[in-house]
């Protein structure tokens, strides 16, 4: 692949944001497109990105969904997005992934740039991240796709949960986005990542329908549920909350209603003082 050089865009102000890729390819010509990848960003910027192989055998569910072993997880990464803004042109919006890639050590980190893509609410990334197939830092180049949220049950309002646990053995992850969950777990050298969506019943704005999981690799706990019923939950930022022996801390409890990508009126959600919000316009 390749593009004209488009302006370079701060990624940090596209949260939150469920992202899809449509294409991608390694600098040296490698190229899977058999390849589903799902980025989320909360309201807060953090983001859990996965990676998985499809499976085009007829008959077989496109994403593995039963648990089983990692080896179609192609990347799994989560942490925080954050521009370095004393870069110099011409990538003055150089964007770099903190705590990146739970599957790889902890030193390993994913970097690159965002650029405007040819299509509406396409982008393009370029940058360089660890290869499982190599474990070397190579080169990339990838085409992200915006999609539009779904409220879930609250007619115009969606929630950005991010649910956190980091211990000695033990570093994970869960976001939701809108309509659409993601959670990564690394306990030791064993790992499971899940994904969620939300599924209407009848019409995309009716408030009734369910969440159906539509991928897991993997055998640990992940609490997605959590975070999928936090319209019924009792969930306060700053909670803690224990399964299978691991802490996990609410990070993020925030609403936001959907704009054009980079949009948004955002606001974060206190349970013990209701109706009482602090209000950002993210332009």
């Amino acid at each position: 692949m390749s593009y004209l050089p488009n302006p370079v865009i701060d990624v940090t102000v596209m949260n939150p944001a469920i992202l899809e890729r449509r294409s991608g390819a390694w600098v040296n010509g490698d190229n899977n497109p058999f390849t589903s990848a799902l980025s989320l960003t909360s309201v807060g910027r953090h983001y859990i990105d996965i990676h998985v192989q499809t499976s085009m055998v007829q008959g077989q569910p496109a994403l593995p969904n039963d648990g089983g072993p990692t080896d179609r997880l192609e990347w799994g990464s989560a942490g925080s997005l954050e521009t370095a803004s004393e870069n110099l042109l011409p990538h003055h919006g150089f964007t770099r992934f903190f705590r990146a890639d739970i599957i790889n050590q902890p030193s390993h980190i994913c970097e690159g740039d965002w650029f405007l893509g040819g299509a509406a609410n396409q982008y393009i990334e370029r940058g360089r991240r660890p290869r499982r197939m190599t474990g070397y830092l190579t080169h990339y180049e990838e085409i992200w796709e915006h999609i539009p949220v779904q409220p879930v049950r609250t007619g115009t309002t969606n929630l950005s949960i991010v649910l956190i646990v980091c211990t000695r053995t033990a570093r994970g992850m869960v976001i939701r986005t809108a309509h659409v969950c993601q959670g990564i777990l690394r306990v030791n050298d064993e790992v499971t990542v899940e994904r969620w969506c939300w599924k209407p019943r009848g019409s995309p704005s009716s408030r009734s329908g369910s969440w159906e999981r539509v991928l897991r690799l993997g055998r640990l706990y992940l609490p997605c549920h959590l975070a999928m019923e936090a319209e019924r939950w009792p969930l306060r930022k700053g909670s803690r909350l224990e399964f299978d022996n691991l802490a996990w801390h609410v990070e993020e409890v925030d609403a936001f209603i959907w704009g054009a990508p980079g949009h948004y009126l955002t606001w974060t959600v206190d349970r013990d003082l209701p109706g009482l919000f602090e209000l950002h316009m993210w332009s």
